[in-house]
């Protein structure tokens, strides 16, 4: 009887859990890092290391489309064909080896801001910006010399966390109103220069036990 009890408990829990997500999910991507990629990423890179693909060939694993250029080392590309898709003409595309940081899920109440984050650096950073104009806010970093603009970093379950407190009522207002704010991350030691912007909303329900401490790393 007691067993029978305890999984009916579990199940309750369970299913708890699962309606929580759906409302707090802003966008939905595999968020799970593995071990190569987190350790790259704990790496400082002050360089930004390209290198030239002939268009049509795969992208090697761990590397990004930066461009598509003209390169003499690659076939000359087709002419275009009559309803062709308005595509790039060159025959070639470069990509780089850092890694762009996105925000896939985010939200929060007036005040504390949380994101769930792929591709986090050592030193990462968030920038808040006004929806409309783009024009820059507020900077939050793990190092910041202002605690008021503290970031704080957790990876757990394959999972980055990253959490604030917004700094000003500027923020707290365009965060809370049916606008939102951007959110722009980047790995500040990345030379490749990569960054991502997304829109979060607030009043939504965070994850389980975000870190928010001295203790997080």
């Amino acid at each position: 009887m007691k067993q029978t009890k305890m999984l009916s408990y579990l199940l309750a829990a369970v299913l708890v859990l699962v309606s929580c997500q759906k409302d707090e999910i802003t966008e939905q991507i595999d968020a799970t890092e593995n071990d190569l990629i987190v350790s790259d990423l704990q790496k400082n890179s002050s360089a930004c290391e390209t290198q030239d693909i002939c268009f049509g060939q795969p992208i090697p694993a761990g590397w990004e489309h930066v461009a598509y250029i003209d390169s003499h080392d690659c076939p000359p590309p087709r002419p275009p064909r009559p309803g062709d898709d308005p595509g790039p003409r060159e025959n070639a595309r470069r990509v780089s080896r850092g890694l762009t940081p996105q925000i896939v899920q985010g939200g929060g109440d007036a005040t504390a801001v949380w994101m769930i984050a792929t591709k986090v650096g050592k030193d990462v950073g968030v920038t808040t910006r006004d929806p409309i104009t783009w024009a820059p806010l507020q900077t939050y970093t793990k190092n910041s010399t202002n605690p008021k603009n503290k970031l704080f970093v957790s990876f757990t379950g394959g999972k980055w966390t990253c959490s604030l407190t917004l700094a000003t009522q500027n923020e707290k207002n365009l965060f809370t109103s049916p606008k939102g704010l951007l959110y722009t991350i980047y790995n500040l030691n990345d030379g490749c220069g990569k960054w991502s912007t997304k829109l979060i909303k607030g009043k939504q329900k965070p994850p389980t036990d975000p870190c928010r401490g001295p203790q997080c790393p």
